[in-house]
């Protein structure tokens, strides 16, 4: 999602470089063998903000300066001292992979004072995985610095959470997004576009990818969603076409269609109807996580007709 890489010599977002406060603290407190848990929604900036935190960790003179032997390094991808963990071959983390960590973990640092350690999902990892993690978090050396990151805070486990000092990234304001964006890439972006995919729910990152394209998904999906509101269009072939795309990016757009119309959105009733579907869309993307074998054409259809027995009841307008 991060099509740009950062480096010490990108214009680094105020919102990331506010949350960093207490890891600053902790650095000159020289406290680096606690572990961290970082919670962010998708896109809003959580492999630049670890890339910030590895510079400040590991540089030699603690800010990121870009120009010693550890950034240097960190510039090239080959520091010894950083490895990042996450899914490689599969959608999860291993256990073996979390036991080779451990294992990379207790040898002592090659070049830089401390190590560092970054995970990311979190909660992708197995539970065999999560439990192996928890011995290392329990008695981490002292030069090491280990950093979960999580898109559902809600699913890591809850002994896992107990051993970490938390942090919560912020979603930026639209003013916040904008002024970033233009201190990136001066003149590149056309501002009512980028408004546009604002309010469509697009988070500040996914405007260095191919947001262009991700813009008119979600146009397209929110036009479907109104004319399912509106009883036009057929519901095994909308319920089919979606069941066709990747269901864990689809269910993330819905979910943004579905934000974006609820600020819209002034009738109460029709507002609650929302709010009604994006529950019922949540309980839906955990089921198709929990169960492989579901068949997602017929997991769409129960959704949809949901939404349109609830417009019933509750007497919202078309």
């Amino acid at each position: 999602m991060d099509a740009v890489r950062y480096t010490p010599d990108q214009p680094f977002p105020a919102w990331l470089d506010e949350s960093l406060n207490p890891v600053r603290m902790a650095l000159k407190g020289d406290r680096a063998s606690h572990a961290w848990l970082v919670s962010a929604q998708p896109g809003n900036g959580m492999r630049w903000l670890f890339a910030r935190w590895s510079y400040l960790a590991l540089c030699d003179t603690g800010e990121g300066c870009g120009q010693c032997r550890n950034c240097q390094l960190l510039n090239s991808d080959s520091h010894p001292d950083m490895r990042w963990l996450q899914p490689e071959d599969r959608p999860t983390i291993s256990v073996d992979q979390v036991r080779e960590l451990s294992r990379y973990v207790w040898e002592t640092p090659q070049i830089a004072s401390r190590k560092l350690v970054f995970i990311r999902p979190a909660e992708s990892m197995t539970l065999a995985a999560a439990n192996a993690l928890l011995k290392t978090l329990e008695e981490p050396p002292g030069f090491v610095m280990l950093v979960l990151g999580t898109y559902a805070p809600g699913t890591v486990l809850p002994t896992l959470k107990s051993r970490c000092h938390q942090i919560s990234l912020k979603s930026p304001g639209d003013d916040e997004t904008r002024t970033w964006l233009g201190q990136l890439k001066p003149g590149h972006y056309d501002e009512s576009k980028v408004q546009e995919g604002l309010a469509l729910g697009l988070a500040p990152f996914e405007f260095l990818g191919d947001w262009q394209g991700l813009l008119q998904d979600l146009h397209t999906l929110s036009e479907e969603w109104r004319g399912w509101l509106s009883g036009r269009g057929s519901l095994t072939e909308l319920a089919a076409r979606w069941a066709g795309q990747d269901q864990d990016a689809l269910t993330l757009q819905m979910l943004r269609v579905l934000h974006a119309h609820a600020l819209s959105e002034e009738d109460a009733v029709r507002l609650q109807v929302i709010s009604d579907a994006a529950s019922g869309l949540m309980n839906m993307r955990k089921l198709l996580h929990e169960k492989r074998n579901l068949n997602p054409a017929l997991a769409w259809e129960h959704w949809l007709l949901e939404v349109r027995r609830n417009m019933k009841e509750k007497g919202a307008r078309a």
